[in-house]
């Protein structure tokens, strides 16, 4: 009997497990120069929340990795709900003051989009020159909210608990 259908057959196997996707593709880890999250406090209760992917990274993990980086920000500062803000110091508690020069529509307001890719150019060092790579991203502030009936808009406001529940689900954890 011939080895050669084994050595074929491992071989096919063992190509088919290097070359396979993994499962979720998206690494939720602190940013480290490939992808990873990032994030700046602006104010006790309001964060500038950044996810950077890779070329890989669809539209859906991009967005479930923002929001889970989001949520455990929050819940780490003790505030069960967040809110997606559409620029910094976007008023969206009841009790928030209105900005100066900012109309009750927000006309004069300067969104960040809170959704979708934004292509990132990142330049990676290399001995030979360096190499520019375009990644998605995806970043906005948010504000940590205690209440949710203090919100203007209740139908914004996204439990932390629940997005937390579903990153588990993707293996992703809170990094100590």
């Amino acid at each position: 009997m011939s080895r050669k259908p084994c050595l074929y057959a491992s071989f096919a196997l063992i190509a088919s497990l290097l070359l396979a996707p993994p499962a979720f593709g998206l690494q939720y880890i602190p940013f480290a120069g490939v992808e990873g999250y990032q994030e700046i406090p602006v104010a006790p209760d309001i964060f500038f929340v950044a996810f950077q992917g890779t070329r890989n990274t669809t539209a859906a993990e991009l967005d479930a990795a923002w929001r889970t980086r989001a949520a455990h920000l929050c819940v780490t500062h003790e505030y069960p709900y967040f809110i997606p803000l559409g620029y910094s110091f976007e008023p969206v508690l009841k009790d928030d003051k209105p900005l100066a020069r900012v109309g009750p529509d927000h006309s004069n307001a300067w969104p960040i989009p809170a959704a979708g890719f934004i292509y990132i150019p990142i330049i990676t060092p290399r001995s030979n020159g360096s190499t520019v790579i375009s990644a998605p991203t995806k970043q906005g502030h948010i504000r940590c909210v205690k209440d949710p009936a203090a919100a203007l808009k209740p139908e914004r406001v996204i439990e932390a608990a629940k997005v937390i529940a579903e990153a588990k689900a993707h293996g992703w954890v809170a990094a100590k």
